[in-house]
């Protein structure tokens, strides 16, 4: 899966993807960092997949690297990150519009739901806020070659070849 994952992240043209099996490991301070990307079938694997991303708006080098202090006995022990006060976590994402955040996460609850007109209007307007977005791109490219219209047997799964 995680050879799998790491080839999405050229399909989605980001740097990060997140099974939603990991996703469900997250701290919930972490989850609020992450942006669902897609729901897709992939081939050999039963279950729907839901993907996510951790947008990284200004790499830094060494980033996420673990810390750690030592425990009662002298044994290293891992420090839990602290996402939403640790200023290495926030500076990899100077510049992310929560105007953006929100209309994409918007596009793509309409999107899975069906409503794919509506999805269009939302991804632009996070398209507008960034256009380069790879995730947000990638699914209104697929929404296009189905003029915008779901197509009637739509489950909010997609097949996804080259995943």
């Amino acid at each position: 899966m995680a050879d799998r994952l790491e080839a999405g992240s050229k399909i989605f043209k980001t740097p990060v993807n997140i099974s939603h099996w990991l996703y469900a490991l997250l701290s919930p301070s972490a989850r609020k960092f992450r942006r669902k990307m897609d729901r897709i079938r992939i081939r050999g694997v039963d279950t729907p997949l839901t993907v996510y991303t951790f947008d990284v708006t200004n790499p830094k080098p060494g980033f996420a690297t673990p810390r750690f202090e030592k425990d009662e006995e002298g044994d290293d022990m891992q420090i839990p990150v602290d996402f939403e006060n640790d200023p290495e976590y926030k500076e990899i994402r100077e510049g992310l519009d929560p105007a953006f955040l929100e209309a994409a996460a918007n596009g793509v609850e309409l999107y899975l739901k069906g409503d794919w007109r509506s999805a269009k209007t939302a991804f632009t307007l996070a398209l507008e806020l960034r256009p380069s977005d790879g995730p947000v791109s990638h699914v209104m490219d697929y929404m296009k070659s189905f003029d915008f219209d779901a197509p009637k047997d739509w489950d909010g799964v997609r097949d996804l070849d080259g995943y």
